[in-house]
């Protein structure tokens, strides 16, 4: 399910910035990067609202 959302996101956010393909092996380049930290936003979003991926990975680092 969390599949679903990461690339609904891609097609939802990105649809006039990029064609949409896999990218393979993560690359280091910056819209790369930022492109999945939103998809990745995005699906937490959907999946436990009302919490952001921030929130979520601060308290998996305080616990």
């Amino acid at each position: 399910m969390a599949d679903f959302f990461h690339e609904a996101a891609h097609l939802i956010l990105h649809q006039d910035q990029m064609t949409h393909y896999d990218f393979g092996e993560p690359k280091d380049n910056e819209q790369y990067d930022e492109c999945e930290k939103e998809a990745d936003d995005f699906m937490v979003s959907q999946l436990i609202h009302p919490f952001t991926l921030k929130e979520i990975e601060q308290k998996l680092i305080l616990n």
